[in-house]
């Protein structure tokens, strides 16, 4: 069966009503194998009951007047997914097979409104939720000329501070500098979690009040799906993302 694909030809030799035997793992390879060699896709239709898991992913299905598919939004992609029940958007992503469904279904990399007027909502829509997070009305304080200290976050024994050092020595000597040697871990080694959400700290006691997966992943995921930047660890507390009301919390100043 090696080699074999689930369009191939029957043989020469084989009958025409001959059916390929084959076991139920095997057909389900071929038809995953077979829907990611059609590669990348964009398709329009309307959003029909969506649907949000309890790890952030999407779902909905995606339908026009006679055909529909399953469409999937991890929660990593789901800034890039604008998902409203009844709207007309165009999807980009690829085929894949579900195992566990024995379904196939649409991965969505993008989630995009078809129409001028509803082009104009997403972008209301983002205007919105950034206004409710202050970071429209956020007042912009000058550029010093000069920072008072250069500060620097490093691993331990790096070998990055003897260069910055060097530098600064010939640039700029006698330059205030302060470093912070730190180590880079999940959250799963940290008692204390900080991360700033807009203008407010997030504080989890991860030993005697730890939330539940949704709740954390909302507040240290990024866009990407991935932890949030920088993320440091400072003794037994995890720092999330560059805030300075965090910052402030957990250093003092």
């Amino acid at each position: 069966m090696a080699g074999v694909s689930l369009f191939d030809a029957m043989g020469e030799d084989a009958a025409p009503s001959e059916p390929r035997r084959m076991s139920l793992v095997r057909l389900s390879a071929l038809i995953a194998q077979a829907a990611g060699q059609l590669g990348r896709v964009a398709v329009e239709g309307e959003v029909h009951r969506p649907q949000t898991g309890r790890t952030g992913r999407q779902w909905f299905t995606l339908r026009d007047r006679a055909s529909q598919i399953s469409v999937s939004v991890s929660s990593g992609r789901r800034s890039r997914c604008r998902v409203v029940a009844g709207e007309r958007v165009c999807v980009t992503g690829r085929l894949e097979w579900v195992n566990d469904w024995g379904q196939l279904q649409l991965a969505a990399e993008e989630v995009l409104p078809v129409g001028e007027g509803a082009i104009a909502a997403m972008i209301a829509d983002a205007r919105r939720r950034l206004q409710a997070e202050g970071l429209l009305t956020r007042p912009r304080r000058p550029i010093p000329l000069l920072p008072v200290r250069i500060g620097v976050v490093c691993g331990h024994e790096a070998a990055v501070r003897a260069d910055i050092e060097s530098v600064v020595a010939a640039r700029f000597p006698g330059y205030p500098m302060a470093f912070l040697e730190t180590t880079v871990s999940g959250p799963a080694a940290a008692d204390r979690i900080v991360a700033g959400k807009g203008k407010n700290v997030v504080v989890f006691d991860m030993k005697t009040a730890q939330p539940d997966d949704d709740t954390l992943a909302a507040v240290l995921l990024g866009p990407s799906g991935n932890l949030k930047a920088p993320t440091l660890r400072l003794g037994r507390t995890l720092l999330i993302g560059f805030s300075e009301p965090a910052y402030r919390h957990v250093f003092g100043k």
